[in-house]
């Protein structure tokens, strides 16, 4: 049974904010200028501190990740071997606009890819990279019809037949908000006019609370 979609808002106050921020922003990787920097973080104190501020075990976290957008993220999935669930805490956003974290209601019931549709230099280490569209795999639960105008508006930086099949919701990506979804899910970044958004995504082998 799939996880549904959970959004927690405010849930973390300023401090811890600034607190995960300074772990990111004092890594020598983030300084680095890419569309996606990311930074893993593996000490122990570090996954007990995300474990107890978002009351979770940290036996159960499988992956923490601190991000850096420069540009929307393809749709993609983050299911492996072990991973059940994902917990995204948006962190920072540039300006005071505020892009979204799309959860489509699709699932990709296979290890974890990226669909680059016709970018054929995009290249992803872990959720390997497929040529087209979710709707020219063998998604579950494709809705076979164009993409929902409502939902559209969030995706329009790229062409609208690109989410052929896909419906879903946007969830705003405003800091201290956190969100909870199933690690099958198909989820991207919706459009965005910021210079950047940073966050962080923790991968769980349970079911979130």
């Amino acid at each position: 049974m799939m996880l549904q979609p959970e959004l927690i808002e405010n849930f973390i106050d300023q401090d811890d904010i600034e607190h995960l921020k300074k772990m990111f922003y004092s890594n020598p990787f983030s300084r680095i200028k890419l569309p996606n920097n990311m930074v893993t973080l593996k000490k122990k104190e570090e996954i007990n501190y995300i474990a107890e501020l978002l009351d979770i075990n940290a036996e159960n976290v499988t992956l923490a990740t601190l991000y850096k957008h420069t540009h929307p993220h393809y749709p993609h999935t983050d299911y492996h071997k072990r991973e059940i669930s994902n917990i995204v805490v948006p962190l920072e956003v540039s300006d005071d606009s505020t892009p979204h974290l799309v959860i489509f209601d699709q699932v990709w019931d296979n290890p974890a890819n990226t669909w680059v549709f016709d970018d054929t230099k995009a290249k992803f280490q872990h959720n390997k990279e497929l040529l087209g569209r979710p709707c020219d795999y063998d998604i579950l639960y494709s809705t076979n019809k164009e993409v929902e105008d409502d939902l559209y508006e969030h995706l329009d930086h790229q062409p609208k037949e690109y989410w052929h099949g896909l419906s879903g919701k946007a969830y705003p990506f405003k800091p201290g908000n956190v969100i909870k979804f199933d690690a099958k899910s198909i989820h991207g970044t919706s459009n965005m006019t910021c210079e950047y958004k940073l966050g962080l995504t923790i991968r769980l082998d349970i079911p979130f609370n």
